[in-house]
Formats: structure tokens, C-alpha cells, sequence
């Protein structure tokens, strides 16, 4: 077992490996038709034009880190875990790797992985996309019918929630003697819709359970 690396002959290291990175990245970059670019925090990232990838210098093990990196509204759509978890889209690579060979590993491996996701992350925020709008759709046209109003979230815990719900109050107020409700759509492809009924008079709650029991299957 090799001596333990000092301080001092790390910290040497480290700097010459990034003078490395420094240069074999543009040049990675070059090879791909690609730019090169930072973000907030430094973070290098190489821009091709159809996939990008997060760089990430492992001074530990002396390694390059290249995982592909999508947009939000896309990478929420990520499932991780479990049986129907997606691949992971990483490579890794030694520092020293020469650029052309490290372009053609980010061809190889993970180019052809990232286009899939992309796919898979698309199709998926369109499905999503479309069952928000179905609920939000829904929700005004409660709304009208009920001569009633949407309101926000009531649960500040849920403000956030991947798949919010909506809810209306229609009718007169709550409080009042007049008769009222509230209604929630909840759902991930399509609505599904839960309703409250307060101050009806005995009248309309038989028309109302008449309805239901036109609706209800034989």
C-alpha cells in the first residue's frame, strides 16, 4: 500500500489536474461541435446541440464526472428507485484521458442514453402538462356553474405538491344560511373531483341524491 498522499502533495495535485481540465475540456467540447460554458457556481457544462453535460472534476479520485443534465421542467419527470427507475445517464473518466477519447466516450455511452430521456422526459411533462390543464380547466368551469370562485392552497406544506389540487367554492358563503360547497379536483391524468355540501334544505338534498342515483351503475 503506497504511502498516504500530504497536505501539501494534494493540494499540487489538485492544481496541476485542473490546469488539465481547464484545457481538455474546450477541446472535448471542440470535437463534439459543441461550446463550452459555466454556471452559478462555476459548474462546467458542455452545450451540444442536443444534449448537455455537467462536468464535474472528482479531486479525490482524480476523475472527470459527465452526467447529462436536463432541464427542470424535464428532470422532474425523472423516476429514481424501484423496479421502474430510469438508467442513470453518467459516465466517468480519468483526467489524464486524452480530449479525443473522452469525446468519443460521451458519444458512446452517454449521448445515445441522453436522447432517450429526453424522449421519455418529454412525452412524460406532455402527459403531465395535460392532465393540469384538464384540472384547471375543470375547476373554472365548477366555477361558472357554480357561480363560485377558485381559491390557493389552504395547506402551506402542499404549496409545492408535484400534482396540485384545485378547489372552489360555489354556492353562497360557508357561513351563511344559504346553500353552498366546496369541491377539490384532485387527479394525475384526468380529474377527480370530491365534493362538500353544506345548508341544504331538505328539498335539494333529495334532488341531489336523485341525481346521484341516476348516475349510480345498476
Amino acid at each position: 500500500m503506497g504511502e498516504k498522499e500530504t497536505w501539501q502533495e494534494r493540494k499540487a495535485r489538485e492544481k496541476a489536474e485542473e490546469r488539465i481540465v481547464a484545457t481538455t475540456l474546450p477541446a472535448v467540447a471542440d470535437l463534439l461541435g459543441a461550446t463550452i460554458g459555466t454556471r452559478e457556481g462555476g459548474t462546467i457544462m458542455i452545450y451540444a446541440p442536443d444534449y448537455t453535460v455537467y462536468c464535474y472534476h472528482d479531486t479525490w479520485k482524480s476523475r472527470l464526472r459527465l452526467s447529462g443534465s436536463f432541464d427542470p421542467d424535464l428532470h422532474r419527470h425523472r423516476i429514481q428507485g424501484g423496479s421502474q427507475a430510469d438508467p442513470v445517464c453518467a459516465i466517468s473518466v480519468d483526467v489524464h484521458r486524452p480530449a479525443k477519447d473522452i469525446a468519443r466516450d460521451i458519444e458512446r455511452r452517454l449521448a445515445p442514453l441522453y436522447r432517450q430521456l429526453h424522449k421519455t422526459f418529454t412525452e412524460r411533462n406532455a402527459r403531465y402538462v395535460a392532465g393540469e390543464t384538464a384540472k384547471q380547466d375543470q375547476a373554472q368551469r365548477i366555477v361558472h356553474a357554480g357561480r363560485g370562485e377558485q381559491i390557493g392552497e389552504r395547506d402551506p406544506w402542499r404549496r409545492h405538491d408535484f400534482y396540485p389540487t384545485r378547489y372552489v367554492l360555489i354556492g353562497g358563503g360557508r357561513f351563511t344560511n344559504s346553500p353552498s360547497g366546496e369541491v377539490e379536483i384532485t387527479g394525475i391524468d384526468k380529474p377527480s373531483i370530491s365534493m362538500k355540501l353544506y345548508n341544504l334544505t331538505p328539498e335539494l338534498a333529495e334532488y341531489i341524491a336523485s341525481l346521484l342515483g341516476e348516475w349510480a351503475e345498476e
